[in-house]
């Protein structure tokens, strides 16, 4: 599938060299690409007070799509200058940066609009980038703030590259003594330089076997607009909505013990008379609703629903969309939480690079703003690829499947490229032409995904609200017994489910639970997911997934609908917000400050009174 060229902003500025015109920058390039955008034809998300993290995010986010890197603040010869947060100075070395730029194999131009960036060129040639603006000295914040705006004003006018920097430079060619910029203006630079004036600082750097990338120019079509084959959309569009999701779901769960249930019941029937006898639509999709765990089988049931199965609509696609997302977000936290379990357990740290470092950070560090566009499956794809190059035996079998990762199985990465194209589309408004089209070929993707995730399906949650000790001196417990919730793959009729059940070891109390055949061989997803029936010791169960954190705390959404939220905190839940904190700690190999467990914070004493 075409997807949008992304032309990403990044801008950085500090309280103690305040650069007035990086905000003027940001805007008047946003301001020249707008047309662009509001066709469609291309991308631009934009960050004002950038952080390494945040660079790394986004650079993964757009994998393949990026066509542009800007960055705008101060900077020097060997590092830009970021934000950790807002004002406040983290350095960014340029050799992370250019090789994080160099795995992007449609990117065109590094536009680096700081004080004396030349010498951040050959590193970032030397990985890879095709085309890189940078200055081989100081400059002025406001001649850098026109040189940048005079650039994409120029590439909006369908200049290349090429031609683009030359009107730009002969802007400031031109303009240069109607500026009157006296000698303590701020400048770019990371320390205070004055420049000769005479000289146009800026340079247009290539690999001299790579020049055609300077008569690239911006795109004049939206991917909105493609030819998806008539033939094929009319043989396709003929086929019900849910049946192409239903028949392959069905199918590749064949081998789960619910379809193995309501097969023998057909078989059953066929023998007592009713030979003509075959599974009903309602028969299949409420077996594939109880086959799969219940942050799945919620989805499904909706996409399931009456109104939701009228047509290929706004709202169908939408849900198609959530679906494959609350799936790659599940799965992430399985693999967060083995990786927690993993870190516990072993004595030395876990070998952690510094790409699969930064997307960890960019997780933990979610704010409400980044959370919509996080790309989990980029980092489910890092973590196979940590708990592999860690000699981890994962809990779920299936997931041993990628010792690569996702990205090396071409169905996830193109149904990852779909679904993010599609909520790119859902954002901007997508053409009602094109809707039925693209909610079938969502289906498709998402059946295909379930498909490649099929074991899923061999798996229950049960949620563990209390357990109960029956100790007499001198004489080991014998048995836990455990209060517990079963979700097993069908969440609809949970309330009826609490019950008993006990146990030769003890498992977790007040946590969600993920297993296969026994109960005391399982695996913990708390406190990625919670459950706030089990924390409140109430009936039934009500789980909530992590979205973000912020100055209240740990931010969770109910897993069936994401405006019901929770927050945790050192005073509300204060265990889950320990725990958190502490799975962060281990799986990043920080130090974790223990006490015993008699001690309690001030804050602790407040929130237990």
């Amino acid at each position: 599938m075409t997807t949008q060229p992304v032309i990403l902003l990044t801008f950085s500025n500090n309280t103690d060299d305040y650069l007035e015109m990086i905000v003027s920058e940001q805007k008047a390039i946003k301001k020249a690409l707008l047309d662009f955008v509001d066709k469609n034809y291309l991308e631009v998300r934009d960050v004002q007070h950038a952080s390494t993290e945040e660079i790394f995010y986004l650079v993964n986010r757009y994998h393949e799509r990026l066509h542009i890197f800007h960055y705008g603040g101060h900077a020097d010869q060997q590092s830009l200058q970021l934000e950790r947060k807002v004002g406040v100075v983290q350095t960014a070395d340029v050799q992370g940066i250019a090789g994080l730029l160099g795995t992007q194999s449609q990117l065109k131009l590094v536009f680096l609009n700081g004080c004396a960036t030349k010498g951040q060129v050959k590193s970032l040639l030397d990985a890879g980038v095709p085309a890189v603006i940078a200055t081989r000295v100081s400059i002025k914040d406001r001649e850098a703030q026109q040189f940048s705006e005079q650039f994409y004003l120029a590439l909006a006018t369908d200049s290349t590259i090429a031609e683009a920097f030359r009107k730009a430079k002969a802007f400031i060619e031109t303009s240069r003594k109607e500026l009157k910029i006296i000698d303590i203006e701020a400048t770019r630079n990371i320390k205070l330089d004055k420049f000769d004036e005479d000289e146009i600082p800026w340079g247009l750097y290539f690999h001299a076997d790579q020049d055609e990338v300077l008569n690239w120019s911006l795109p004049r079509e939206s991917p909105l607009e493609i030819d998806f084959g008539p033939d094929e959309w009319k043989r396709q569009r003929m086929a019900p909505v849910n049946e192409i999701l239903v028949d392959d779901s069905l199918k590749a769960i064949r081998d789960s013990e619910i379809v193995k249930e309501l097969a023998r019941k057909i078989h059953r029937e066929r023998k007592e008379g009713n030979p003509g006898r075959k599974p009903t639509d309602a028969e299949k999709k409420d077996a594939i609703v109880r086959a799969y765990p219940a942050p799945v089988s919620v989805h499904l049931r909706a996409l399931f629903s009456h109104q939701l199965s009228k047509k290929y609509d706004t709202d169908r696609l939408r849900q198609l969309v959530n679906t494959y997302r609350q799936t790659t977000i599940f799965l992430t936290f399985i693999l967060l939480s083995e990786l927690w379990d993993a870190s516990y357990r072993r004595e030395d740290s876990l070998s952690i690079s510094a790409a699969e470092r930064l997307q960890l950070g960019a997780f933990f560090n979610l704010n409400p703003l980044g959370v919509a566009t996080f790309d989990y499956f980029m980092l489910a794809d890092a973590l196979l690829r940590l708990a592999h190059r860690n000699g981890i035996t994962l809990y779920i079998e299936g997931l041993q499947n990628y010792p690569d990762g996702w990205k090396a199985k071409e169905t996830l990465q193109t149904a990852n490229d779909h679904f993010q194209r599609m909520q790119q589309g859902l954002d901007a408004g997508i053409p009602d032409h094109l809707m039925e089209h693209y909610a079938l070929s969502s289906e498709q993707q998402l059946a295909r995904v379930l498909e490649e995730l099929h074991f899923l399906a061999q798996y229950k949650m049960a949620v563990v609200k209390n357990i109960e000790v029956f100790q007499l001196k001198n004489i080991p417990p014998t048995a836990y017994r455990h209060i517990i919730v079963e979700i097993d793959n069908n969440y609809q009729d949970i309330g009826e489910k609490d019950r008993q059940q006990e146990l030769e070891a003890p498992t977790d109390m007040e946590s969600v639970l993920f297993y296969k055949d026994q109960l005391n061989h399982s695996l913990n997803l708390s406190p990625f997911i919670i459950d706030e029936n089990a924390l409140l010791r109430e009936y039934n169960s009500k789980m909530y997934f992590f979205s973000y954190a912020d100055e209240e705390g740990l931010h969770y959404y109910w897993m069936e609908n994401e405006k019901d939220k929770l927050i945790v905190s050192r005073h509300h839940y204060p265990q889950i917000f320990r725990q958190f904190e502490r799975a962060r700690q281990e799986i990043l190999g920080e130090k974790t400050h223990s006490k015993p467990a008699t001690d309690v914070d001030d804050e602790d004493i407040l929130s237990l009174i």
